[in-house]
């Protein structure tokens, strides 16, 4: 079957045509949802098969998967809403000073108002 007759097909041109980021989450979810996901569903109906059948099965369905994952990484990218962790602007590396931590015991604290 050429891949553009494929059953699939017509998620990598909705990929393709998303306008927005929330297109794509609602995309993603139509494919990729834990209950109701077309390729959680193929995926989970491999059980059924034999061996063979299976194996050709899956090996097409984890194609198909991966080109959708890289069609909406590429798609987000292009749409300005890349990855969450680089445009993350806090710098969690950063040392900043260390708080003080207790306080002086009552009796050289009194002490020391006194001889002020």
């Amino acid at each position: 079957m050429s891949e553009k007759n494929h059953p699939w097909a017509s998620f990598a041109s909705q990929i393709q045509s998303a306008n927005s980021l929330k297109e794509l989450d609602i995309i993603e979810h139509e494919l990729f949802g834990r209950k109701g996901g077309k390729v959680t569903l193929a995926l989970k109906e491999l059980k059924d098969l034999s061996a063979t059948e299976k194996k050709e099965k899956a090996k097409d369905i984890n194609a198909w998967k991966k080109k959708f994952l890289d069609m909406m990484e590429e798609r987000k990218a292009a749409l300005g809403g890349g990855d969450a962790l680089s445009t993350d602007k806090i710098d969690v590396t950063l040392h900043l000073p260390n708080k003080e931590r207790g306080h002086l015991h009552p009796i050289p604290e009194f002490i020391r108002q006194i001889e002020e």
